[in-house]
């Protein structure tokens, strides 16, 4: 009994120590990455714009949701015509160019 409590705890200390490591950037030591604030309306549609491109990606690798595809509201919204992958691309390259003309 005792032994599977000890196993448990050493997993515990390990998962633990991973995600404290994970939580540093590797390429900087010792420096936590901060976190980003969208307090503006131009921040908050861009980060909608991230989300929908990441939904997107999501749901090419074969993930489902219910009610209307992401694809759906993208094509609807900005116009895009053709498969998903190709939807995909073209939404992906225009938040590129978006981005560009934001910084």
């Amino acid at each position: 009994m005792l032994d599977t409590r000890r196993d448990r705890s050493r997993e515990m200390s390990s998962l633990i120590l991973i995600i404290f490591l994970l939580a540093y950037n590797s390429d900087k030591p010792y420096t936590v990455r901060m976190m980003t604030v969208y307090d503006s309306p131009e921040k908050i549609s861009m980060y909608r714009l991230k989300v929908l491109r990441s939904a997107m990606k999501l749901e090419l690798l074969g993930m489902k949701k219910k009610g209307r595809s992401v694809f759906h509201i993208v094509r609807e919204e900005f116009g895009f015509s053709g498969n998903r992958a190709k939807v995909f691309e073209d939404f992906s390259n225009f938040l590129l160019d978006l981005e560009q003309e934001t910084k």
